[in-house]
């Protein structure tokens, strides 16, 4: 699981883990502990904090990247709810096993507030690949415990809650004529520029967003190579790209 979320400059000597005390980030730093002690490889567990304040952990502890316990029935969640709200094709890529830490989190007002210091940094999800019930197995294994967020059960409230109260039933089909919201990621999938079919069961939801992710992160890989070809010369921290060799892009989803 590590080999695939492994940053392009390496693994750096220490690894923070963000921990919120949950099942997840439980299971991740128990794991990680006992992996990383087998080859001698420090790991600090940092417990979950506002962006600005675990970055500035990270820079603490003299690292290059921090592992979130985020599993596949998290990217399957936010598969799911980005295709209720409307998400186009591109944007239904969804968490990636390893990607920068970036320069902000998207809060208003607050863009580039993490700076070059957020681009020099990764993310990693090694448990990207692994079902909830898997981590909640390998809690109870092991005698781990956990606190648990109530607020994360509230169908009726969240978007979110509704599509994990919705797969926690082993099926999604039934709640999608039930419930409205859930009902426009169907007519979603249908308009999408790739249309997409739901299989049932959680499974195979599953498996459809792992392929997504791995078809967006296919095209990201080809649109870099692209614009990588199509750069000029130009002036530090500025980009040069000339128009009539932009326009030679015709696929959609480059664009």
């Amino acid at each position: 699981m590590l080999q695939m979320c492994k940053p392009p400059t390496g693994w750096p000597g220490k690894l923070v883990a963000a921990n919120s005390g949950g099942p997840d980030s439980t299971c991740l730093s128990f794991l990680l502990n006992d992996t990383l002690r087998k080859i001698k490889t420090g790991c600090e567990d940092k417990r979950v904090a506002p962006g600005i304040l675990l970055l500035s952990g990270v820079h603490q502890h003299g690292t290059d990247a921090v592992a979130f316990g985020h599993h596949a029935d998290d990217r399957l969640e936010t598969f799911l709810t980005r295709l209720a709200n409307s998400t186009r094709f591109v944007g239904l890529g969804g968490m990636k096993l390893v990607r920068r830490f970036g320069m902000d989190d998207g809060s208003p007002g607050q863009m580039g507030r993490y700076g070059i210091c957020g681009m020099q940094r990764w993310t990693v999800r090694p448990l990207l690949s692994v079902s909830k019930d898997r981590v909640f197995a390998t809690c109870d294994e092991h005698g781990l415990d956990y606190v648990t967020d109530e607020t994360n059960f509230q169908p009726g409230v969240t978007l979110r809650d509704a599509v994990s109260h919705a797969l926690a039933g082993g099926s999604i089909s039934d709640d999608i004529r039930r419930n409205r919201t859930l009902r426009k990621m169907a007519t979603n999938a249908e308009r999408l520029e790739v249309p997409l079919t739901f299989p049932d069961g959680v499974e195979s939801l599953r498996l459809l967003a792992s392929d997504y992710a791995s078809k967006i992160g296919m095209i990201g890989t080809e649109a870099h190579t692209l614009l990588r070809g199509c750069t000029i010369p130009s002036p530090p921290s500025t980009i040069h790209l000339p128009q009539d060799k932009l326009s030679r892009i015709t696929n959609s989803l480059l664009q």
